[in-house]
């Protein structure tokens, strides 16, 4: 098993289950086609994005929740989501992220070094059993079993 480095924590709460998920106009691009998303119920969601402002994440997230991809998910991992803050950074996509996400009943972390970062990153194995930790002091992502055998 391997732990994230800090992380910010948007909902607490602690869940366990495959995570799965990736850049997500990528996600709702599939949908509708033979190659569409299609999480089992209990999974983790990693939603992480670049370069979209925040409207379009909130977009995003109405999509994966009218979709039912968003009341499947036990928990959510959000990647950085580098140059998502509306120029001038009055709006930010954290913030964008926690308004839209408010009513969601797990745990939702936000900072994920994965995908689209602005530095170091962490390879994650979709597909195997993770646990997210929304700790207020010290959340964490736990990668609990290894990608191969």
């Amino acid at each position: 098993a391997y732990e994230t480095p800090a992380l910010d924590t948007i909902a607490t709460g602690e869940f366990a289950g495959p995570i799965l998920g990736g850049t997500v106009t990528n996600l709702l691009a599939s949908l509708g086609t033979p190659y569409a998303f299609d999480p089992p119920n209990g999974y983790i969601l990693f939603f992480e994005e670049v370069g979209e402002r925040p409207y379009r994440l909130d977009r995003m997230l109405l999509q994966l929740r009218q979709s039912g991809l968003l009341s499947r998910a036990g928990a959510i991992v959000i990647g950085e989501l580098p140059k998502c803050d509306e120029p001038g950074g009055l709006i930010t996509a954290r913030a964008t992220m926690a308004r839209a996400l408010s009513d969601f009943p797990g745990p939702v972390v936000f900072g994920f070094p994965s995908g689209h970062t602005t530095g170091p990153q962490f390879t994650i194995p979709f597909g195997v059993r993770a646990r997210v930790v929304g700790d207020a002091r010290a959340p964490r992502v736990i990668i609990e079993e290894p990608a191969v055998q």
